[in-house]
Formats: C-alpha cells, sequence, structure tokens
C-alpha cells in the first residue's frame, strides 16, 4: 500500500536557497506541501544535482522566517500562474527545482501546516 501524496498548494512566495552554506539567490517558491517545494531555478544555481543538500528560508506572512533542510529530489518544470488584468488562471511553465525538505524541527513544520491550512482555505 502506498502512502497518499500529500496537497501542494500553488503560492508565490519568496525567500533565500542555501547551498554549502553559502546564499544562492533570492527564489521564488511556486508550490508548497508539508513534505517538500518546487522553486523557480535560481540563476546562479547551475551545477545543482539532484541529492545535493541545501537549506531553504521563506518569509511566511506571519513575519517570521520559515527554515528547513531540503535535498534537492529533482529537476523539471512546474506551472506558476501569470496575474492578467482580463483573464483568470492564466499559468506558463517554468523550470526549476523540486525540493524534499529533511530533518524539518516540529515547530517548524506546526507553522508550515497552519500556512497550509491558510491556502487551503482560499
Amino acid at each position: 500500500m502506498t502512502t497518499p501524496r500529500p496537497v501542494r498548494y500553488r503560492c508565490e512566495l519568496f525567500g533565500s536557497l542555501e547551498f554549502d552554506g553559502c546564499e544562492v539567490a533570492t527564489v521564488r517558491v511556486i508550490e508548497l506541501s508539508e513534505t517538500g517545494a518546487f522553486i523557480e531555478e535560481p540563476g546562479q544555481a547551475d551545477d545543482v544535482q539532484v541529492g545535493d543538500p541545501a537549506r531553504l528560508t521563506i518569509a511566511l506572512p506571519d513575519g517570521a522566517a520559515w527554515h528547513s533542510a531540503a535535498l534537492v529530489a529533482r529537476l523539471g518544470t512546474s506551472r506558476r500562474e501569470v496575474p492578467h488584468p482580463t483573464v483568470q488562471h492564466v499559468t506558463v511553465s517554468t523550470t526549476g527545482l523540486g525540493l524534499e525538505f529533511v530533518q524539518t524541527a516540529d515547530a517548524e513544520l506546526e507553522r508550515l501546516c497552519e500556512y497550509l491550512a491558510l491556502l487551503d482555505d482560499q
């Protein structure tokens, strides 16, 4: 029996991504779940490979930064919503990194779940 995959929420959050303790860049998180995130391709992360360890910091709306260690789970594409003045739900394909959260502190996981519950209510 397989475990159900956590719900992924489309969002637009900004944060920073670090590899080997060095900040790569400000990144845009476009999908978020309890177990991971998809971020648009950071321009300075050309040598990133699946399995590379990373650290993601996200600015959640409550004001406090959210942190988690992560592993690069995939390199690929996802869809990002684009605001349009007259048309709803316009999306474009974007390249990026799929991250799997690892060793997330219980308090941080709880904060993330609270934020995801807010997204679920929208």
